[in-house]
């Protein structure tokens, strides 16, 4: 593989065009960002006259657990985010999972100058997100002070970031979020997506192609690795849910518990049947495949109904 870090997903999508409107509302005050040092703010208040021809997604609060929808993560970040009025006022540059158990914890916003100022983003827990009705745009309507409270200084969003307890309790306590258990690893998927996939032994034997999203539980319900060809064939994709992956050192790199004989248990699928992540037969195989036991999962065979 020897790829080098550059080319990892987060510098691709800064190349992303923004929309050159950005959303004429006055500049709160702003608030030590999660990693910064404190400082003396003035707070000022105006206020503005709301846009016509709001956008037909309302964003809701807390939501409970709706109807499966898979989406690529790689769709979702990078993806252009718009307030209610149905202006553009950033993008979600990251999302952040739970490794234990696959949450979608955060969704890591950027917004355009005149938006929140400085230069930080914005920790948003995923059930703040709506969907436009064409589904290719983020809805965000949360008061500006609240976002305050979530800011992270981009000087201090690396990988070990959200390795740290104690800075992403300050974002939990923000949004009145209860805190995982001390086991609980956060992790940028920007790092997972291409990530480095090691072997037991240590050995690099492919990478991490994609996350898929359940938009309905808000969580990673699978990754999508592909093997080096010394391995299998170039053709094959395998799954694995994200509890199966280890975190070593390099927060660019996952391992398996899996060795050449393990490997060569495993059944693959082709890419191509990745065309429609929501088509019936497909999500039955996933599930079903998922289900076999712990530890590393290979992907279902295909049915006669997905391979229509």
């Amino acid at each position: 593989m020897n790829k080098t870090r550059s080319s990892r997903p987060i510098h691709r999508l800064a190349a992303l065009p923004l929309l050159a409107t950005a959303l004429g509302l006055p500049a709160f005050a702003q608030q030590p960002a999660v990693g910064a040092r404190p400082a003396a703010t003035t707070q000022t208040t105006t206020q503005t006259t709301p846009a016509a021809n709001p956008v037909a997604a309302t964003p809701a609060p807390a939501a409970q657990a709706g109807p499966y929808r898979a989406l690529r993560a790689s769709k979702l970040i990078g993806m252009e985010v718009q307030n209610r009025e149905g202006r553009h006022i950033g993008q979600i540059d990251d999302l952040v999972v739970n490794m234990g158990n696959g949450d979608l914890r955060y969704a890591v916003l950027s917004f355009d100058p005149g938006v929140m100022g400085g230069e930080r983003l914005f920790a948003l827990p995923p059930d703040r997100l709506a969907f436009t009705p064409e589904g290719d745009r983020v809805v965000v309507d949360v008061d500006k002070q609240q976002f305050e409270k979530a800011a992270i200084e981009r000087t201090r969003y690396s990988p070990a970031f959200f390795r740290d307890h104690a800075q992403v309790a300050v974002l939990d306590r923000a949004w009145s979020i209860p805190q995982p258990g001390r086991g609980t690893t956060a992790h940028r998927v920007t790092d997972l997506l291409e990530a480095d996939v090691l072997a037991r032994n240590g050995d690099e034997i492919g990478d991490v192609e994609e996350l898929v999203l359940d938009l309905g539980s808000r969580k990673v319900h699978y990754a999508v690795v592909s093997f080096d060809p010394g391995w299998t064939s170039a053709e094959k994709r395998y799954l694995f849910a994200l509890s199966d992956f280890r975190l070593p050192r390099d927060p660019e790199d996952v391992q398996l518990d899996l060795d050449r004989d393990g490997m060569r248990r495993l059944q693959g699928f082709d890419g191509d049947r990745m065309k429609d992540l929501n088509a019936a037969g497909w999500v039955a195989d996933v599930r079903r495949s998922l289900a076999q036991g712990t530890g590393a999962r290979a992907g279902a065979a295909p049915t006669d109904a997905a391979a229509r």
